[in-house]
């Protein structure tokens, strides 16, 4: 079997279904990534290609999973376009004896990088840009959630960045392994918890193993997908891994708790949460820091109902399967940092 440094060594220079693979960009759980050159339109795509031990069942599954999904939805400007999934063999030698691989791959829009490149130096990314990339986010989960889809593994990492001609550069959504299409049939919540998921990131109910299966459930825990998304940009950290202080004993323990059909009281966690969000209050612009706080604070709840906007007579709901309400939210807070921005410069 390759190495990931073997498999590298193959592919580099090597032509796949007309792409010729220039270099390596990065790599996830079960596949990597690559600039490679559309050899007849002369254009840089990224090449996602899965890696040579993807046979197992589930990671093939999320792999082909992800290239259905992002073909449903083509045009969307804020999750990254898909021009091409398909397979090619590739044919190479190793010690002299010629073999034939066949590859699977996602040909893609080129990215700049991802989001998360910018948490290392995040004093360098103004405020005003930060709200920018994060509404940008949620506009690619609205138009996701449009079209039936849920993400499920919202994170900095997987919103890639792109040149935007209007203001410099763009956020879009992208690795959809562990979405969903919530037209099809349901799969276990086991199924998306266990594996190649990241605990610093996901929802409580994942983290113990008690998501729901219905959309609502789903939809919500994309809400704190968002939520924690914010906070990431505020602060450089996930907010799962700082409230719940997750290693990997306690993700063990959870599955055992799941399998013996003992259950956590998603609400018992508020505390836990209220100690993480300081982190927040201490890294929000003093002019969006309750507005803003007290939005990431509803979208990253523990218990997932509670992260719907209120509809009225303090009951909480969902009238649309879109995000116009969270969009409109982001707006309004990019405003208040505009307005306060021209008062301190006027004065």
């Amino acid at each position: 079997m390759l190495t990931d440094a073997g498999w590298n060594r193959v592919l580099i220079g090597k032509v796949v279904a007309g792409y010729r693979i220039e270099s390596r960009l990065g790599s996830g759980g079960f596949a990597t990534v690559y600039e490679a050159t559309d050899i007849v339109q002369g254009k840089r795509i990224a090449l996602k290609i899965l890696n040579p031990g993807g046979t197992n069942l589930d990671v093939r599954s999320e792999f082909d999973r992800e290239g259905q999904l992002l073909s449903k939805l083509s045009g969307a400007s804020a999750v990254v376009a898909l021009f091409d999934s398909s397979q090619d063999s590739v044919e190479f030698e190793v010690d002299g004896f010629p073999l034939q691989l066949e590859v699977s791959f996602h040909a893609l829009d080129l990215a700049k990088g991802c989001l998360a490149d910018f948490l290392g130096d995040l004093p360098s990314l103004s405020w005003r840009k930060r709200l920018e990339l994060w509404r940008d986010c949620i506009l690619g989960v609205h138009q996701m959630h449009l079209r039936g889809i849920v993400h499920r593994d919202l994170k900095a990492e997987n919103c890639l960045i792109f040149s935007d001609p209007k203001r410099s550069i763009q956020a879009r959504v992208s690795d959809l392994g562990r979405a969903r299409d919530l037209t099809q049939a349901a799969l276990h919540p086991g199924q998306y918890a266990r594996g190649r998921g990241d605990n610093r990131f996901a929802p409580p109910e994942f983290v113990f193993v008690q998501g729901s299966e219905t959309a609502e459930a789903h939809r919500c825990a994309d809400l704190y997908g968002l939520g924690s998304l914010l906070f990431e940009l505020a602060t450089g950290v996930g907010l799962t891994s700082l409230a719940l202080n997750l290693d990997r004993g306690k993700w063990e323990a959870s599955w055992q708790a799941h399998a013996n059909n003992q259950f956590v009281d998603l609400s018992s966690l508020n505390g836990h949460y209220a100690r993480a969000f300081m982190a927040l209050d201490d890294s929000l612009p003093r002019a969006i820091a309750r507005p803003a706080g007290d939005l990431v604070r509803q979208l990253c709840r523990p218990d997932p109902p509670d992260r719907l906007p209120r509809t009225g007579l303090g009951s909480r709901g969902h009238r649309s399967q879109g995000l116009e309400w969270l969009l409109a939210r982001a707006d309004i807070l990019m405003n208040i940092l505009i307005v306060s921005e021209r008062n301190q410069r006027q004065h």
